[in-house]
């Protein structure tokens, strides 16, 4: 599986989906299906969002990149807030961050930095203190769409061991980046 280039589907095979559920899901339409796209199996261990944020692209990468920036909206909690972000932004170079929600509960992930190519791509692995032994991996792709930004995400192999709920974690985590950066935005999931 090639984990570091995303493609939307072609028509065809947007046709060949099988479609389980189509409807809203926060205000968001989404699509939940089964089969193959982007040339990779979807499973219950990865999650895809595109979005088009109404910001540039310049702003939606220091957004990923910049430790200030960072605690402006990382976590899922619209309430909670960033205690700290560390963030090395280069390949084998390593991020973490530390962010508790309203309730006190915090929460550190972290992980290694694999491909940096400024302004549209980062790839690297993600892990949860709480959960040492699972490493999934994240692919951040961004595209200049006039002034416009293009963000495909997809989160994978985060296992069925997990305890967290990563679609609603990072569609609300993707709320306060939007929110943060003054834009409406549009979005997809495309997701099992």
């Amino acid at each position: 599986m090639d984990r570091t280039r995303l493609r939307k589907p072609t028509t065809a095979e947007t046709h060949a989906l099988a479609v389980i559920v189509a409807g809203n899901f926060s205000n968001f339409k989404c699509l939940f299906l089964v089969t193959k796209i982007m040339d990779k199996e979807i499973t219950k261990d990865s999650v895809f969002i595109e979005t088009t944020i109404h910001a540039s692209v310049e702003k939606v990468w220091e957004a990923w990149t910049e430790p200030s920036v960072i605690m402006k909206w990382f976590g899922s909690d619209p309430k909670g807030e960033v205690l700290s972000a560390k963030l090395d932004v280069r390949p084998r170079g390593s991020f973490e961050v530390t962010f508790k929600d309203s309730d006190q509960t915090e929460h550190t992930c972290n992980g290694i930095y694999n491909e940096i190519e400024k302004l549209s791509k980062l790839t690297f692995t993600w892990h949860w203190k709480s959960e040492p032994s699972v490493e999934s991996f994240i692919v951040l792709l961004l595209t200049e769409e006039g002034k416009s930004t293009k963000m495909q995400f997809e989160h994978m192999n985060f296992g069925s061991g997990s305890k967290h709920n990563y679609v609603k974690g990072w569609e609300s985590t993707f709320l306060k980046l939007e929110q943060l950066l003054g834009g409406n935005q549009t979005r997809t999931f495309i997701n099992e």
